[in-house]
């Protein structure tokens, strides 16, 4: 138990908890990956598909904004 509250106070440095920060983002961004390598070819072309009608639409609305 001793180890763990030296341990403990050593976390509350800042350069551990940007340290901590850094880990747990790399973290999330491999659980992303993930996900992505996971997902099915139905889903990965529901999401494609998804994406591509964004930004189709987005760029007609560019399109009717812009003044002639």
């Amino acid at each position: 138990m001793r180890v763990l509250a030296q341990h403990r106070d050593q976390l509350d440095t800042p350069g551990m908890r940007e340290l901590h920060e850094r880990c747990l983002d790399n973290f999330r961004k491999l659980q992303r990956e993930q996900a992505l390598n996971s997902a099915t070819l139905a889903e990965k072309r529901s999401r494609d598909r998804a994406q591509g009608k964004l930004y189709k639409r987005a760029k007609a609305q560019s399109a009717k904004d812009k003044p002639r």
